[in-house]
């Protein structure tokens, strides 16, 4: 093939496609109509010689041929966007690029409000994408790998040989129970916890719950009255009835005003859970990846700054 006569933004437009996802949602990242991106996307198909997405429901899903093709125009062009910004220092104030995070729910609640409030303090021209999923090793290391993501916070490590990572926080889990809780005032013993109802948080990596994929000693077995996998509805479920909800404490903490929560410690031993940031060897000498690594350690490493 004939570079000379091959429009290359072709690829950049493919490229957002795979990573948001969806015509409207790559149109959004360059500032396109979403009729460009079409056109843009069959202009390529018709380059390539193959289907690149085929409809399913009111998206689309790539093709095979579509993955096999990004692997290598995702590395091209972060060589090339590494080369470009090589040249100069990253300034997150000048730059419009778009960082895509991957990581489970209740992590994102904890990290995009503090990001985004220190964005708009301090006038940074940077976007911060968040992709919703489960801590799963498996998961994280082909999002990294195929360069669907930027970063993968979670709780999860890999053994992956191109993937790096670096512990963030320790997060200790407290008790949460409405103020007007009946029975559980100022305190919380061992025997009371167990006697009571709680949420849970389903884990679809273990198919088990969250709590009992941490503790490492026999406990009893809790009264389970709602399970979700989103944190927060376990919270507003505490907040609303007499359940209790064993939760992360930044996310607790950032929460409990507003949802009328008393916080109690554990009333039982449990190591801290460890968040982790991973990403992808290639990114290792990417300005922009440093600055958001080191941004987001800052952000979410220590008390809220508000």
């Amino acid at each position: 093939m004939d570079l000379r006569q091959f429009d290359l933004n072709l690829l950049v437009t493919f490229d957002a496609v795979m990573v948001a996802g969806s015509v409207s949602g790559a149109a959004e990242r360059l500032d396109m109509t979403p009729a460009a991106v079409s056109q843009g996307i069959s202009r390529l198909k018709a380059l390539v010689s193959d289907p690149l997405f085929v409809r399913q429901g009111r998206g689309i899903v790539p093709t095979q041929a579509a993955h096999n093709l990004h692997r290598h125009v995702a590395d091209a062009l972060k060589e090339l966007r590494l080369g470009l910004e090589s040249q100069v220092a990253f300034a997150p104030h000048s730059s419009q690029r778009r960082f895509t995070l991957a990581g489970p729910s209740m992590l994102d609640l904890v990290v995009f409000p503090r990001f985004q409030r220190m964005a708009e303090e301090q006038g940074w021209g940077v976007q911060l994408s968040l992709l919703p999923h489960d801590d799963d090793p498996s998961l994280l290391e082909q999002q990294l790998c195929d360069r669907q993501v930027d970063l993968f916070i979670g709780t999860v490590q890999s053994g992956h040989p191109s993937i790096r990572q670096e512990l963030v926080f320790a997060e200790q889990l407290v008790v949460a129970a409405r103020r007007d809780h009946p029975r559980v005032q100022g305190s919380l013993d061992f025997d009371q916890y167990f006697a009571e109802k709680h949420t849970a948080l389903r884990s679809r990596r273990l198919n088990t719950l969250f709590l009992s994929s941490l503790v490492q000693e026999a406990l009893p077995v809790r009264q389970l009255a709602y399970e979700s996998d989103s944190m927060l509805h376990l919270l507003v479920a505490a907040s609303e009835t007499n359940l209790l909800c064993s939760c992360p404490q930044r996310l607790a903490e950032q929460w409990a005003e507003r949802l009328a929560l008393s916080l109690y410690p554990l009333p039982f031993a449990m190591a801290p859970l460890q968040v982790h940031l991973n990403w992808h060897v290639s990114a290792e000498q990417d300005a922009g990846i440093q600055w958001l690594r080191a941004t987001l350690k800052a952000l979410v490493g220590g008390p809220d700054p508000s």
